[in-house]
């Protein structure tokens, strides 16, 4: 990032800091607008009380909270009834908890909820948490200095499901320049590869569901990402607050089979490809050259990757993976390059050559005709198996120096699509 985006950045978050949209003292609390916070649940119940807690700590004095599961079997709508009266604070003015009969999928899940959030909202789920207790005192007086916005977006830490390990933050300092642009076109351009935000970091207005139309029905789990393209591709850009106002577990239904299963996740890699088709290939001239070439390598290199490994792969018998190996040349790669990364990213090729000029030395004195060993026809057995072994051992540290090479660039390749 140059300097005069430093600079942008530090300038915008000052300002909202600094905004006092009304007095700290004698100011009526019903003239706070309502802030509604939605938190869906779904097969994460013992997770929703840490997401509570820290709604319960916000230091905003209007919260409504809505609480909605998705049909789970051990979500019980008294005890989260229960928990909620016994922990939460004045900032809560009003609360509703529910659970759906049957699993409706996330979209309309989040549909239904959005149906009476009011004119100010945040979604999230049960594994999210704010790690700031005044996200939403910054989110509203980021709307009242701009009053024309329909939506945000904050920084978010994304973090191992036991939330002891940062994996990554977005956006990243690489998408800072693009949002403190205000560019809605480059915005637009830069997420069509790939998603910038998570949710329990952005808030909205009800007008910015209504300027594209509401969430988009035509997707099942899917429901930020179309929303985002389709606000930035209509000239809506958010307001940005470069810092960590929220964390997200990156073990929820886009990234876990063993939890939600295999045909869910096949749905999400579905949603998805739904999203290129419908918000972005006809758009494509909307992309800058740069994101139009990351856009199809992204295709190829993560997301046909992904649905390779998470789909097909996973939880294949033998049989089939080995059907799967031999079907293409491209498929073959990936798992070669899979095992190498996984068993031999720590080669050490010195102690390799090593091991192979003792096993050639061993094998030359089982051989030598001057030998007495080599009259023994199983000592000339060992010295054949020994030097077979060293030449393997040889060949397998020569040839793995191109494939090593190629591995790690294939690797930086991918991060760099994610910056």
């Amino acid at each position: 990032m140059n300097k005069d985006s430093n600079a942008g950045k530090e300038n915008f978050q000052e300002n909202v800091d600094d905004c006092r949209c009304w007095p700290e003292e004698d100011y009526p609390i019903e003239k706070y607008p309502v802030w509604s916070i939605l938190v869906l649940c779904y097969k994460n119940r013992a997770l929703l009380d840490g997401m509570l807690k820290s709604i319960f700590s916000q230091d905003y004095p209007r919260i409504r909270l809505i609480v909605s599961d998705d049909g789970s079997a051990d979500f019980d709508v008294e005890a989260v009834k229960e928990f909620i009266e016994e922990n939460k604070e004045a900032n809560i003015v009003e609360y509703r908890v529910q659970k759906n009969a049957k699993n409706m999928k996330t979209v309309p899940h989040i549909s239904k909820c959005l149906e009476d959030s009011g004119e100010y909202f945040v979604f999230t789920a049960a594994d999210d948490r704010f790690v700031r207790n005044d996200a939403i005192t910054k989110y509203n007086r980021a709307f009242a200095a701009n009053p024309e916005a329909v939506w945000l977006v904050a920084k978010c830490n994304v973090v191992t499901p036991d939330y002891q390990r940062s994996i990554y933050i977005t956006p990243t300092v690489e998408d800072d320049p693009f949002f403190v642009s205000g560019d809605a076109k480059s915005l637009f351009s830069r997420w069509s590869r790939r998603g910038m935000a998570v949710p329990c970091s952005m808030a909205f207005k009800r007008a910015a569901l209504e300027a594209v139309g509401g969430i988009d029905p035509s997707y099942t789990y899917l429901e930020d990402w179309p929303l985002e393209l389709k606000l930035c591709r209509n000239g809506y850009a958010p307001i940005y607050l470069p810092y960590i106002t929220a964390a997200h577990s990156s073990g929820g239904v886009t990234n876990s089979n063993e939890t939600y299963g295999v045909e869910v996740r096949r749905s999400f890699y579905d949603d998805k490809q739904r999203l290129f088709q419908q918000e972005v290939e006809p758009y494509m001239d909307m992309l800058a050259p740069e994101d139009r070439e990351a856009y199809r390598i992204y295709q190829h290199e993560i997301f046909d990757r992904s649905y390779f490994f998470n789909i097909e792969w996973e939880g294949a018998p033998r049989f089939k993976k080995l059907k799967l190996a031999l079907s293409s040349w491209q498929h073959f790669w990936w798992i070669v390059e899979q095992q190498y990364m996984k068993r031999c990213a720590d080669l050490d090729r010195k102690k390799l050559l090593l091991a192979s000029q003792f096993l050639l030395l061993i094998s030359y004195f089982m051989l030598s005709p001057g030998n007495t060993w080599s009259l023994s026809s199983f000592f000339k057995i060992v010295g054949a198996i020994d030097f077979i072994a060293a030449l393997f051992i040889v060949v397998f540290a020569v040839a793995s120096v191109p494939v090593e090479i190629m591995c790690k660039r294939k690797a930086e390749l991918r991060q760099q699509l994610v910056n």
